[in-house]
C-alpha cells in the first residue's frame, strides 16, 4: 500500500489532524516518572552504637525460600556451595532516572502497548464507542465490532487511541459542554502517527490488518463529527478501501467478513422498504449541478461531477437505484491516482469544493435511505431519551454524523469566492433544514428527512451486481 496517500504532503494538511496541535508541543509518548521513597534512617540512642545496616533485597532465591542471609556472591552464593543446590538470583530491574515531578494524568499517552496510561475520561470514551459510537460498516459485521476490535486494540496501541477518538468526537457532539475535542484530537493523532508506522512495514503479525482496517473506519466515522473534518474523511475513505485491498489481495487471516458482495448481501432484503425521497431536492439539485459543468477542467473535476450527477440520475429512478448509485459514488476516490487525487485535496481548487457542497447535501437527502444501513441502532442515544433524528429513524450515531456534516458546508464554503457563493444555494438550503429537523425546530420549505415510505419496491432495472456495493 502507497503509505503516502495517507500522509499529509507539503501542499495539504487536513481537516488539522495533522497540523500543531497540542498534543504535538512535547513528545508524543513521555516516560512515566517516578519518585523515590525517602529511606528514613532509625535513630538510635546515643549510648547504642551499632553498624548502620542497608538490607539487601537481591539475594538468590534459595536462600530467600530458607530465610537466611545471602552473601550474594556470584556465581554460587556460600549457603548454596555448601547445601550443593542451584542458586538463581533475580533479574535486575532497570534502575529508572529520578525526577522532581509526578506525572500529570492528563499528559499524552504513550504509543507502546506497556507504557501507554489511560484516563477515567479515556474509559468513558471506550464505553461510548462500545455501545453507541461503533462504526456499522463494513456491513454486516457489527459483532466485530464490539467483540474482536476491542481484543486486537489490547496488542495495537494506536487502534485503542482509534476507538477512543472516535468515542471521544461522538461524546462530544452529544454533550459539548464537557470539551472533550481536545482529547479527540490528541487521540486521533496518535492514532494516525501508529497507523502509517505500521503500514510502512512489510511483513504484519496476526491481528495487524484487522487493526489497520479498524483503525482506518474508526478514523473515518470521526471525521463525520469534525466540524472541519471532511478532507480527512475523503483521506479514510481512500484508507478503507486501499486497506480492504491489500487484505483481499494477500488473503490475510481477518476477523471482518470482506467479501465481494457483502455489503450487497445484507442491504438486498432492506431496499424493498426504502422510502420515498422528495422529488423536488433530487430535481433542484440536478439542475443547479448542471449549472457547476462549465468550470470543469482537470480529471478529478471531471470523475467527480459525473459520480455526483449519476447519483441524482439514479434518484430519479427510484430511491434503491439512487442508493446503489450513491455506494458506488465513493468510487472515485480511491480510483484515482496519486497525482490525480492530490488535486482533488487541493483546498484551493474552487470547483471542487463547490463539487463538495453537493457532496453534501446528497449525504442530507440519502439520510432517510443510509438509515436502513443500520436499522438496529436506532434509538441508541447516550441519554436514553429518543432525539428527533431518532423519532425519524436515524441512529443518535447517524443524526450526530449529519450534524457534523451540515458543518462541513461551512469549512467548505469560507473557499468559495464570494461570486460564486450562489452556487452553494441548493446545499445550504437542504443542510438548514436537516439541522431544523434533527433539533426539532421550525423550517419552511419541503422536508429532507420527513419523507413518505414505500411498502414495496420492486424495479428489475436496479443494478444489484456486488460491484455497485463494493466499498
Amino acid at each position: 500500500m502507497d503509505i503516502a496517500l495517507l500522509t499529509p504532503n507539503d501542499e495539504f494538511t487536513p481537516g488539522g489532524s495533522w497540523s500543531g496541535h497540542d498534543w504535538l508541543d512535547g513528545s508524543t509518548s513521555p516516560e512515566e516518572q517516578f519518585l523515590d521513597n525517602k529511606k528514613q534512617s532509625r535513630t538510635l540512642t546515643p549510648n547504642l552504637t551499632r553498624r548502620s545496616h542497608k538490607k539487601s533485597r537481591n539475594g538468590c532465591f534459595s536462600c530467600k525460600t530458607r530465610k537466611i542471609k545471602c552473601d550474594e556472591s556470584k556465581p554460587l552464593c556460600t549457603q548454596c556451595k555448601l547445601k550443593s543446590v542451584e542458586c538463581q538470583y533475580p533479574t535486575a530491574p532497570p534502575r529508572r532516572e529520578l525526577s522532581n515531578s509526578i506525572r500529570r494524568p492528563n499528559q499524552p499517552l504513550a504509543s507502546s502497548p506497556m507504557a501507554a496510561q489511560f484516563t477515567l475520561n479515556d474509559m468513558q470514551f471506550f464505553h461510548h464507542f462500545l455501545t453507541i459510537s461503533f462504526p456499522h460498516l463494513p456491513l454486516g459485521n457489527e459483532d466485530v465490532w464490539v467483540r474482536d476490535i476491542p481484543q486486537f486494540a489490547q496488542s495495537y496501541t494506536y487502534l485503542m487511541h482509534a476507538i477512543l477518538a472516535l468515542g471521544a468526537s461522538h461524546l462530544n457532539r452529544l454533550t459539548p459542554q464537557c470539551g472533550y475535542a481536545k482529547e479527540a484530537l490528541m487521540h486521533r493523532g496518535h492514532a494516525i502517527n501508529g497507523l502509517n508506522t505500521c503500514m510502512a512495514k512489510s511483513q504484519h503479525a496476526y491481528g495487524e490488518a484487522d487493526a489497520m482496517l479498524a483503525t482506518c473506519y474508526a478514523l473515518t466515522f470521526q471525521a463525520s463529527y469534525m466540524a472541519d473534518g471532511i478532507a480527512d474523511f475523503v483521506i479514510f475513505v481512500r484508507g478503507c478501501a486501499l486497506a480492504t485491498g491489500k487484505i483481499r489481495d494477500e488473503n490475510a487471516q481477518t476477523a471482518f467478513n470482506l467479501a465481494p458482495d457483502r455489503h450487497h448481501q445484507v442491504i438486498r432484503p432492506r431496499l424493498q422498504s426504502l422510502p420515498q425521497l422528495n422529488t423536488i431536492h433530487v430535481a433542484n439539485g440536478l439542475s443547479a449541478l448542471d449549472e457547476v459543468q462549465v468550470y470543469l477542467h482537470h480529471e478529478a473535476e471531471h470523475k467527480f461531477y459525473a459520480s455526483l450527477r449519476d447519483v441524482f440520475t439514479a434518484l430519479h429512478q427510484s430511491p434503491a437505484a439512487g442508493y446503489l448509485m450513491f455506494v458506488n459514488m465513493y468510487r472515485v476516490w480511491y480510483d484515482l491516482d496519486h497525482d490525480t487525487f492530490k488535486v482533488f485535496l487541493d483546498s484551493s481548487n474552487t470547483t471542487i469544493q463547490i463539487l463538495l457542497a453537493f457532496f453534501i447535501g446528497i449525504q442530507m437527502i440519502m439520510a432517510p435511505l443510509t438509515a436502513h444501513e443500520w436499522p438496529e441502532r436506532t434509538g441508541l442515544s447516550n441519554s436514553g431519551v429518543e432525539t428527533p433524528g431518532e423519532t425519524l429513524g436515524i441512529s443518535s450515531a447517524g443524526g450526530q454524523s449529519l450534524l457534523g456534516m451540515a458543518d462541513w458546508m461551512e469549512s467548505v464554503a469560507s473557499k468559495v469566492p464570494e461570486e460564486l457563493q450562489w452556487h452553494l444555494a441548493w446545499s445550504r438550503n437542504l443542510v438548514g433544514t436537516v439541522i431544523a429537523e434533527l433539533s426539532g425546530l421550525p423550517y419552511s420549505g419541503p422536508p429532507v428527512l420527513y419523507v413518505g415510505r414505500k411498502e414495496s419496491l420492486h424495479d428489475a432495472s436496479v443494478n444489484m451486481s456486488p460491484a455497485t456495493s463494493e466499498t
